[in-house]
């Protein structure tokens, strides 16, 4: 059983608005703030991936969850609303779909074996890496909004769909510190229209979450008929 919830921090006193600034543009910190609403003593594994869906300003935070246990609340400066998440699937089912995403490439060093595993790179850096400099900005705008997509496209029939239609709408930069060291992720906004190839691998994505970083908020696949 799995569990789709809207998960709401709402700040009143000092303390209280300290931790909502701390937890603002910081995923690690919304990270570690949303395991909070669950039974850490009960697994070692992340069992919820998440986006953050707040406003700009204000004093809340707003955030949809897709967990393998219900949330629940420790104080009252969290609202949680769950329901059981149990999407009813069939190959051929168009949906549209909004994804945020670290877009990655594994990269294996020169003479490495075949046996390798690589090492794991950004996407659009590194694909950059083939440009002198001067020409590198010019190509990051191609790379993200017209080869991303192409490469997204490409791997989805391992996520259980494929692509209908697909574009980036944006691109940034995460900036963060995760246990005193520092790290940037790529995050690429896909918006589009899938098509359900495979039930039980399309399941797994939309429970699971798609790709890496998702104690950073990203992979989190949203879909609507």
């Amino acid at each position: 059983m799995s569990y789709f919830s809207q998960v709401e921090y709402h700040a009143s006193s000092r303390e209280e608005i300290r931790k909502l600034n701390e937890m603002r543009g910081q995923p690690y910190h919304q990270h570690q703030a949303l395991w909070t609403l669950f039974d850490q003593q009960a697994t070692t594994q992340q069992p919820f991936v998440f986006r953050d869906m707040s406003q700009v300003d204000g004093t809340s935070l707003r955030f949809l969850m897709v967990s393998s246990k219900a949330p629940r609340t420790a104080n009252d400066s969290w609202q949680v609303r769950s329901k059981p998440f149990a999407p009813q699937l069939a190959v051929g089912d168009r949906l549209t779909f909004r994804l945020r995403m670290n877009p990655t490439r594994t990269v294996k060093a020169e003479g490495a074996s075949k046996e390798s595993r690589g090492k794991r790179h950004d996407w659009v850096m590194s694909m950059l890496h083939a440009f002198p400099q001067a020409q590198r900005a010019e190509h990051r705008q191609r790379l993200i909004y017209q080869e991303l997509p192409k490469w997204f496209s490409e791997r989805s029939e391992r996520f259980g769909f494929a692509t209908k239609k697909v574009q980036v709408l944006a691109y940034d930069n995460l900036d963060m510190r995760s246990k005193g060291q520092s790290i940037r992720l790529g995050a690429a906004e896909f918006d589009g229209v899938l098509e359900v190839q495979d039930v039980a691998l399309m399941q797994t994505s939309l429970t699971n979450g798609i790709g890496h970083g998702k104690s950073f908020g990203l992979g989190l696949l949203m879909v609507k008929r």
